[in-house]
């Protein structure tokens, strides 16, 4: 009776593996039919007409590093303007395997990289130990912090601005008379189509639940923006993100503006395409860093009790474009 028993009991343990198995291998197959559906049905969106005229830089989309299309957006913007100091910040870096400026990290630039999240923290420090050009600030913005983190005594090429709550305010509070990034890059909350505006309430506290309750809309961010000095040149086409360029790099003429005028959020905005998010996935698991990757060493290292060893490192990193002059490789407050 046991032997029969025990019989039973492998027999079903053989039928469960076999069907875990199958259902695996279904769900692989499925991924990658919807994979290239959505990139079927990007090339249809883009295939209208408005996607055709040549400053628009939403047709330029790809991903390397980056969640969506970013990385693509981000090279046509440079190619456009050019890159002076091959630097950049990047708010709300995630556990930096998928990002706005790990592609640019891996090209050589110098990024700072600010995140809230000590289990994230950790795994950057980790995984980007042989990072040279690499800072990490372990730190939660607030709208009265923001300018200590991106304060420095030169221009950066890129801020990017993406910590899911409380963005309009952080932006908001940020002085565009003593910081000049040349291209800012900030998500929005498409579900608030232009020309309507909508930010949500500043909660110091806030944690970000998955919800749509976030951000602030295209119309409200382009507005500041606007006030700021900069203009909105595009946003990606999955409805996330929205690139905004400092007005004077945009071209001196009408005939030789660089991007698609007029730079107004009813002109640009992008619809929430969130679903076309699965056709950006490679099918392969993001483990894109390691030492023989490109050209890099030390780790600089952030912890952040105390804001003024902050901003006094900030400047350092960002004021000069060659790392390896400090000697500092790890710092502990």
């Amino acid at each position: 009776m046991t032997d029969r028993v025990e019989q039973i009991l492998e027999f079903q343990a053989n039928v469960a593996a076999q069907t875990y198995d199958l259902f695996t291998r279904v769900e692989k197959q499925m991924a990658a039919t919807h994979s290239v559906l959505v990139h079927q049905e990007v090339r249809n969106i883009l295939s209208e007409t408005r996607y055709k005229e040549a400053r628009r830089v939403v047709q330029f989309g790809w991903k390397g590093q980056s969640q969506f299309d970013e990385d693509g957006i981000l090279e046509e913007i440079f190619n456009r303007i050019g890159i002076k100091h091959h630097k950049a910040v990047e708010i709300g870096a995630g556990d930096g395997l998928e990002n706005n400026t790990i592609y640019l990290l891996q090209q050589g630039w110098n990024c700072v990289w600010v995140e809230a999240m000590p289990d994230r923290v950790a795994f950057i420090r980790d995984k980007f130990k042989d990072a040279e050009t690499l800072s990490i600030v372990e730190k939660t913005v607030q709208p009265n912090t923001v300018n200590d983190l991106i304060d420095h005594a030169d221009e950066i090429d890129l801020w990017t601005l993406d910590i899911d709550g409380n963005d309009y305010w952080v932006f908001e509070a940020f002085d565009a008379s003593k910081n000049t990034p040349r291209v800012i890059m900030l998500e929005y909350n498409a579900k608030f189509k232009p020309p309507m505006e909508w930010a949500k309430g500043y909660d110091p506290e806030h944690k970000f639940d998955k919800s749509d309750y976030m951000g602030a809309s295209l119309q409200s961010l382009t507005r500041l923006a606007d006030e700021k000095g900069y203009a909105l040149v595009g946003c990606g086409i999955t409805g996330a993100n929205a690139y905004y360029v400092r007005k004077d790099l945009l071209g001196n003429r009408p005939s030789k503006h660089l991007f698609k005028e007029p730079y107004t959020a009813v002109n640009h905005y992008e619809p929430g395409r969130y679903w076309l998010a699965r056709g950006y996935y490679s099918g392969m698991p993001q483990n894109s860093f390691g030492k023989q990757d490109i050209i890099m060493g030390k780790v600089l290292y952030i912890s952040c009790e105390d804001d003024l060893d902050v901003i006094q490192l900030c400047e350092k990193l960002l004021a000069n474009t060659v790392i390896e002059k400090y000697e500092i490789v790890e710092i502990y407050t």
